[in-house]
């Protein structure tokens, strides 16, 4: 997830579906081309490619994706930890092994709810942005 500025899909796909379609598809949208013209057919996106490479050397200086792994985990557990002993918030996905790494979901407890555009605002004027989601 957001390895680089859109414009750049990386693919990881086996060689022996290549091909292996049963109904048309646009040409744009069949690997194969790609892969026969060496991801040239079309003109290539070059700010989002550099930019995808040097994030891609930056993961790998870290330890690659089983130290960032290890890391993401580490930081969903504080978050997760703060929402479960703060009474003003609870998780909206109640079961963990159902909770992702990347996105944190919680809400204000019911009984705090009067308190949620000031959480937010101080959120934001910590530079903590998309807190209120999609509600």
């Amino acid at each position: 997830k957001n390895l680089a500025p859109s414009g750049v899909t990386f693919v990881i796909i086996k060689n022996d579906i290549l091909g292996k379609v049963d109904r048309a598809i646009p040409t744009m949208m069949n690997y194969q081309t790609h892969i026969d013209k060496d991801s040239m057919f079309n003109t290539p996106p070059v700010l989002p490619i550099f930019s995808a490479l040097q994030t891609l050397r930056w993961l790998k200086d870290q330890g690659g994706v089983e130290a960032m792994e290890k890391i993401n985990i580490e930081k969903a557990g504080w978050l997760y930890d703060e929402i479960e002993r703060n009474k003003l918030f609870k998780a909206t996905v109640e079961d963990k092994a159902d909770r992702s790494l990347m996105n944190i979901c919680f809400v204000m407890n019911e009984e705090y709810a009067e308190l949620e555009k000031e959480f937010l605002d101080f959120a934001s004027s910590k530079g903590m942005m998309g807190l209120k989601g999609h509600r």
